[in-house]
């Protein structure tokens, strides 16, 4: 059985603040919830995945139960070329994904196929049935030395990946056929297997025939977005800043503006009281 816990707090993004001057350090940290298995997290920079050189990556807390939280901190320069209308959108996501595995095996006693056959399910679930474990088709009821198995082994899971085996070993990459068709007006997906019946395969008193499909189900995603914004102001771009530092320097220039209108307010009233008054 596989088992899974979904943390209960989303994903979190922290950061000094959301206004970075033209060519200034950003840095933000993204950080899970506690669950199990441990998230993997994953930046984006306007929607395309951050460069690797622009993550640094820490080591995971574990609590008392077994459960972990993950952290991963995107660090970069606010280059002009990421900004769109002076905006800039990092996004922080997770999934929650397991690998499972289906099986289904064929025995060959003393080169005959016996009326027997297994399949079995692992790290399964309720919404895994039947119809969905791989299926061997091709096996003759009576094999002898030399002859040629020519089986196919087949699922209609997508995106699954198929592996044969032979008593227990992964076959040979020269001996596979990967095809494509259709069943039950599904896609489905085929893997072939040709090999020769050699004498070792009966010097045991059974033979295996296994065919494995492994496939990636997604229990959870996760997502958390942030919006950072930069000015133009020749200000703000000619003089050294933190971030600190910014909306005190843009609420500066708006003062300065501000006194400027004020003042010119100030003398066109002052003239136009002049001019009544001489008139």
């Amino acid at each position: 059985m596989k088992i899974y816990v979904l943390p209960e707090e989303t994903l979190t993004i922290k950061g000094s603040c959301d206004t970075f001057r033209i060519d200034e350090d950003v840095k933000f940290e993204c950080i899970s919830g506690k669950g199990w298995p441990p998230l993997q997290l994953n930046w984006f920079i306007n929607d395309s995945p951050a460069p690797n050189e622009y993550l640094i990556s820490s080591k995971p807390s574990v609590d008392p139960n077994g459960l972990v939280q993950t952290n991963l901190t995107l660090s970069f320069k606010a280059d002009r070329e990421f900004f769109q209308h002076d905006n800039l959108r990092i996004r922080c996501a997770a999934s929650l994904m397991f690998i499972y595995e289906l099986k289904t095996i064929e025995y060959l006693i003393d080169g005959s196929k016996p009326k027997r056959s297994s399949s079995y399910r692992r790290y399964s679930t309720a919404q895994i049935n039947s119809k969905e474990m791989p299926k061997i088709s091709g096996v003759r009821d009576k094999y002898n030395v030399n002859d040629v198995a020519n089986l196919n082994c087949s699922t209609t899971i997508p995106n699954a990946q198929l592996s044969w085996f032979i008593n227990g070993r992964k076959a040979n990459g020269s001996n596979l056929i990967v095809h494509r068709g259709v069943r039950n007006r599904k896609e489905e997906t085929i893997l072939g297997i040709r090999f020769v019946m050699e004498k070792k395969y009966f010097q045991t008193e059974e033979m295996e025939l296994q065919c494995t499909a492994y496939y990636i189900k997604t229990i959870a995603d996760f997502q958390e977005q942030a919006i950072i914004r930069t000015f133009n102001s020749e200000f703000l771009l000619s003089h050294s800043s933190s971030c600190s530092s910014v909306w005190q320097k843009f609420d500066l220039i708006c003062s300065i503006v501000m006194l400027s209108l004020s003042k010119a307010l100030s003398a066109f009233i002052l003239d136009s009281f002049s001019i009544r008054f001489n008139q």
